[in-house]
């Protein structure tokens, strides 16, 4: 179901230096029209995931204009059925399918009888919710050992943790990153009107999803956690998100080559300066 179109300006003060910023795109949680941005912006794709970015130019402010609405997701548990993709990306600080206190975390939240792998990514999803605790968000990404170990972790914690724990048991899945629309009433009015929407309107947020047979099945466990606490009444789970996202980009561990130069990025979602 398709939410109500929302008109974004996103300004960028580049302070002398360049800025790259993800391009959205239209996907199962939003549709994009109308993207211009400013002139003498340079695009690159990074490879690994097709995600598109924009450079901006260090002489002036900046600004990336697009119509976004958004989708609401649902996905029947019961009907889908994971699919096998053979993942060619090896272990990393961020996802990893090795580690002693990882394999005990997956042994303490599989049951003992032999489930199926959808079976898998229910029991993982739903027992990190019992193990974590939400707090200390950070604007870069949480390594899965530094959720493990701290049992406190933000939204990107509890994503690379679920991932790393769907790895060891052989299970696909790929991080997607981006922001939350603000429930706060000005930021509602705005909608209502259809006033631009900037930064101040939006917060950063990622969540997981794996390939099934009718699709990628979101996983958002830091969102449940706090609804089910009474914390949030925003809505979004297993195999839910609400029309209230803007994706930005897919994946973790980024690599870019701009300008003859190579860059790495944990996720690409804030603007970052290119040194």
């Amino acid at each position: 179901m398709l939410g109500k179109p929302n008109n974004f300006s996103l300004n960028f003060n580049t302070g002398g230096q360049q800025i790259l910023f993800p391009i959205p795109m239209t996907n199962q949680y939003q549709n994009i029209s109308r993207l211009t941005y400013s002139l003498n912006a340079q695009q690159f794709i990074e490879k690994e995931f097709g995600n598109k970015t924009l450079v901006f130019p260090q002489e002036k402010p900046s600004q990336l204009l697009f119509l976004h609405q958004s989708k609401s997701v649902f996905y029947d548990f019961d009907s889908i059925r994971l699919l096998k993709i053979t993942s060619h990306m090896s272990d990393d600080k961020y996802i990893s399918s090795t580690g002693s206190d990882l394999v005990a975390l997956n042994r303490k939240l599989i049951p003992a009888d032999k489930v199926s792998e959808e079976q898998v990514v229910k029991h993982l999803y739903y027992g990190l919710i019992d193990y974590l605790e939400y707090g200390n968000p950070i604007d870069g990404l949480y390594t899965f050992s530094q959720a493990l170990k701290d049992k406190k972790t933000d939204c990107g914690g509890f994503a690379t943790l679920l991932a790393s724990l769907l790895k060891v048991n052989g299970i696909h899945s790929r991080l997607v990153v981006g922001y939350l629309l603000s429930k706060k009433r000005k930021t509602q009015l705005k909608r209502l009107i259809q006033k631009k929407l900037t930064f101040n309107d939006i917060s950063m947020h990622a969540w997981l999803e794996v390939p099934t047979s009718q699709g990628w099945f979101p996983l958002d466990p830091s969102i449940e956690w706090k609804r089910l606490r009474g914390l949030s009444h925003r809505q979004g789970g297993f195999g839910y998100t609400p029309d209230d996202r803007l994706v930005v980009s897919y994946g973790h561990n980024l690599s870019m080559k701009i300008n003859k130069k190579e860059y790495s990025f944990p996720i690409l979602q804030h603007p970052e300066k290119l040194l």
